[in-house]
């Protein structure tokens, strides 16, 4: 089945990996044709255009109306997801909405109701769901191997801000500006925010600290938040804009073993490793003698390929061989979770959710 797809703005800098995987796909002869995409920075959609052998619609409704159009990227500023979700899903597209869902829960459910009432498949761009790592993760702990958790940790991390070229750039500052997209934490951190929900499931309440700590950009460039889960377990958020460099990720306290989660971010990702370094190990009680036992990820897993990975799956979604995943409802608990983290920050009181 041969599908059309099309990108629907390179503000999200994700898209420009997306637009290369689609275009792969389609001189690999598997079924995708890359129809065209559209920018409201027409100098922008015109030179990334050229440079991934795409044509440019410069009307977004030409592109919208074209038949062969099958599926398309909502790649916008976060802000602006509402207006051209809902506006694709009544063309009839289907929808790769790249996280953040919205910068609002009204939205998060406009766009949602609007995907419902017009009978398309959409599903969330967060490359979180596509790490073996976290995949293995979320096996292990939901197969009890661990028995019940009590605390799970996730450093996530990017050193963004302390680069000029994202901080001064007109195409990269939109995500300093809360109109645009709340904060630091709430655009990095909802990966992590999805991750905790699909590995613990539905939080009770969070309390946090966002702020800004070495630098002067935009509300915040570091942020700490504990959520508490409805099992009890506890769920704590690391995230940074201003990481140099880093090797722990994740740590999985349960009460028969631990697991220990290296290199799953970008700035853990970038520094060399050994061939022989492992991104997971597990130890358990029944381990005899007492050991780390090594799972099989490695360590080798570049981040381009779980970014990749996000592209393959909605071709796959739009040709019938997978489902929607993540889901829209996992997008918008990401972004619950994140603006609960915010105003517990604001307010300096733990925030319950609904």
């Amino acid at each position: 089945m041969t599908i059309g797809v099309a990108i629907l703005s390179f503000a999200h800098g994700h898209s420009r990996l997306h637009a290369q995987v689609f275009k792969e796909l389609e001189r690999a002869g598997a079924g995708v044709q890359v129809i065209g995409c559209w920018d409201d920075r027409p100098e922008r959609g015109r030179r990334l255009a050229a440079a991934f052998e795409i044509p440019f619609v410069p009307v977004l409704d030409d592109l919208l109306g074209d038949p062969r159009v099958t599926g398309v990227t909502i790649t916008n500023e976060t802000a602006g997801h509402r207006w051209l979700a809902e506006r694709a899903a009544r063309a009839g597209k289907h929808l790769l909405v790249y996280k953040p869902l919205a910068t609002t829960l009204a939205d998060c459910d406009a766009i949602i109701q609007a995907v419902a009432a017009a009978g398309v498949q959409a599903m969330m761009g967060l490359q979180a769901a596509f790490d073996p790592a976290n995949q293995k993760i979320v096996e292990v702990v939901q197969s009890g191997l661990l028995g019940r958790i009590s605390l799970v940790r996730r450093r996530h991390s990017i050193s963004a801000l302390l680069n000029p070229d994202f901080v001064n750039n007109p195409e990269t500052r939109w995500h300093l500006d809360p109109a645009q997209n709340v904060g630091m934490l709430f655009d990095d951190a909802s990966h992590v925010t999805f991750f905790l929900h699909w590995l613990l499931g539905e939080p009770v309440s969070v309390v946090a600290e966002i702020d800004r700590t070495i630098t002067d950009l935009g509300t915040d460039d570091t942020g700490v938040a504990i959520y508490r889960f409805r099992d009890g377990a506890f769920g704590v958020i690391e995230n940074s804009s201003v990481t140099r460099a880093a090797e722990n990720t994740t740590e999985v306290y349960g009460e028969r073993g631990t697991l220990v989660h290296n290199y799953g971010d970008a700035v853990s990702t970038v520094i060399p490793r050994r061939a022989e370094d492992s991104a997971l190990k597990l130890y358990t009680v029944d381990q005899e003698p007492p050991a780390w036992r090594d799972l099989g990820i490695p360590a080798q897993t570049p981040h381009r390929e779980r970014l990749a990975q996000v592209a393959r799956q909605f071709v796959a979604m739009l040709q019938g061989r997978a489902e929607a995943w993540p889901t829209l409802w996992h997008g918008r608990w990401s972004v619950a979770m994140c603006l609960g983290a915010y105003e517990s920050a604001r307010t300096g009181r733990r925030v319950r959710f609904q």
